[in-house]
Order: structure tokens, then sequence, then C-alpha cells
């Protein structure tokens, strides 16, 4: 390789810029190397993590933190430990827990973790994510229904449902889509509240008790967000596909189903038996799951994915 020669840089990136994160990347870009724990890192935030079986598991990955820890020293940067947490995945009542330090510094060990907007709780059930994400969409519909009181325009009132409260509903809905009934109610509670005020709106009364919601989203060119995810999921998994999604590790996760020469059988994707219900939840089983929904009508690799979307309901 080739050195360039010294210099002494007299200020630094601004925070915010497009250069920013390339620079920072490329700073780290050793240190990944240095963990034998598995780790995913966006941006200046990372996460490690191991399978734990046993002590010696704890003190391989306390071993990983010691190892960032004295990466960071050498390099002049400072681990704000007060940020760092330890979650545990599990469903036993009773797994393994070690003290993990940084720094002789004990980590805060809880029981669910913000990351970049989407809530995990330790047994991935995304309970509090999917109420504290109902309860904003909640108070923002109310907002929207307030402040559209004069309007008279029932575009105006869905466009400011659809910019304000639904995006609220579905952010990272790929990771978070609920398998139980009683979280799709609540979700779509929100929606259902705004409807019957646009009904109100347009005809001057709401709907009697239940008056079909299908009608009702009909009537102003809407679909249940239930629809909506299960298309999101497809989406998603197409554009993986078609490399318009750069991510190897779900990529290579798809495995394909190859029927037999007598088979009738027209899914497209395998799918692994799930004993439990956090599996059968995880991504790309949703992904694929939907897609085989459809799968002897359309095909992933030649039909338009506006055509594919068309057939999820």
């Amino acid at each position: 390789g080739y050195n360039s020669k010294s210099f002494t840089p007299t200020s630094g990136v601004p925070q915010g810029s497009n250069l920013g994160p390339f620079i920072f990347l490329v700073f780290i870009n050793d240190l990944p190397n240095l963990i034998s724990a598995r780790k995913l890192i966006y941006a200046d935030d990372m996460k490690i993590f191991k399978k734990i079986n046993n002590i010696h598991d704890c003190q391989i990955l306390q071993n990983d933190l010691n190892v960032i820890y004295d990466w960071c020293e050498n390099n002049k940067l400072h681990l704000n430990i007060t940020k760092c947490k330890v979650v545990s995945y599990s469903r036993k009542n009773q797994s393994l827990r070690y003290t993990y330090t940084i720094a002789n510094e004990t980590l805060n060990r809880v029981t669910m973790v913000k990351d970049l907007g989407v809530t995990f709780d330790n047994m991935l059930t995304f309970a509090f994510h999917i109420n504290d994400m109902v309860n904003k969409a909640m108070k923002v519909a109310g907002y929207v229904i307030r402040v559209s009181a004069e309007f008279s325009s029932i575009a105006t009132i869905k466009s400011l449902y659809t910019t304000l409260v639904r995006p609220k509903l579905e952010y990272g809905a790929i990771i978070w889509s609920p398998l139980y009934k009683k979280y799709e109610n609540d979700i779509e509670h929100v929606q259902r509240r705004i409807i019957k005020y646009m009904c109100f709106r347009k005809d001057g009364y709401y709907p009697e008790r239940g008056y079909p919601q299908a009608i009702m989203l009909e009537n102003f060119d809407l679909v249940p967000l239930v629809v909506r995810r299960r298309r999101m999921a497809v989406t998603y998994l197409y554009k993986l596909l078609h490399n318009l999604t750069d991510c190897n590790l779900l990529h290579n996760s798809i495995k394909f189903y190859i029927p037999r020469p007598s088979s009738r059988n027209k899914i497209t994707f395998q799918l692994p038996r799930c004993r439990t219900n956090i599996r059968q939840s995880s991504p790309i089983y949703t992904m694929c799951y939907h897609y085989n929904d459809i799968s002897s009508h359309v095909d992933i690799f030649h039909t338009p994915l506006p055509i594919i979307l068309n057939y999820i309901s």
C-alpha cells in the first residue's frame, strides 16, 4: 500500500454532514475484526450479541467488551457507559445472569431497549412497543380531528391522517408486525376512529355500531392496516431478491422450495417448522409466508411489484 504525506487537520467534519458518517466508518473499520461475538453497527451505535449456554460464553462476551473499551481508549474515543445496556433474550424463567462491566463499571441490565425507534422487549413480543405506538397515534388522531373541525374537504382530513397518523402505526412494521389478533385490533382501532369521523363529516352522522368497516374503508379508498403490513413485507422481499436493498444477511436467509416432479405445490419459498410464536412472527418467515399465499398467481422474479401487491388482501 501507499501512505500519504502527514498533515495536521485544522478543523473537523461538521456534525450532520454527508461526509461525517463515512469518515467515522473508515475510522472504526478495524474494530469489528477484533471481536469474536456477532455484532451490528449503525454509525456510532454498536450492538454485540452471543448465544449463551454456560459461564464460559459469558466470559467470552465480557472479553469482547474489554477489547472494545481498550480500542476506544487507544483511539481517543470515550464510551458513554451509562448508555450501555444489557438485555438477555430468553424464554426461560431462570436464564443465566452474568454481571458485565466496562472499565470496572457494572452495565445496567434492562428488560427492554429502544433501538432506532423500535422498542425490543426481552421476550420479543413487542407488546410494549405496540401499546406505546397506538397511544401516541391515538393522540395525534385526536389532534387531527380537532384541527379539522372547520375543514370542508374530506380529502384534506384524509391527507392529514395518512401524513401524521398512519406513519406512526407503520414505522418498522416488518420488525414488530403482531401475531396476535388483540394487537391487530388495537392498531386498527386508530384508523377506525378516523374513518368514522370522516363518515360523520361526509354524511352528517356517525355510522351505526357494527357497520362493516370494509365498506367505510372502500368509501375513502383505504385498506386495513394489516393488509398494508403484508404488502410492506412482500415489498421488502421483492427488493431483497431484486437487489434493490443491500442486505446479504437477510438475502442469504431466504430458502427456496424445490418441489418434487409430481408435486402440485406451487409455493416458492421453503418455510421452517416453527415451534414458537416468536419464530413464526420473524420478518423472514412473515415475508415468505405472505408471498407463498399468492405464489400460484404471480412470479416474484417477473411480475411487476404493483400487480403482486394487488393480490394481497
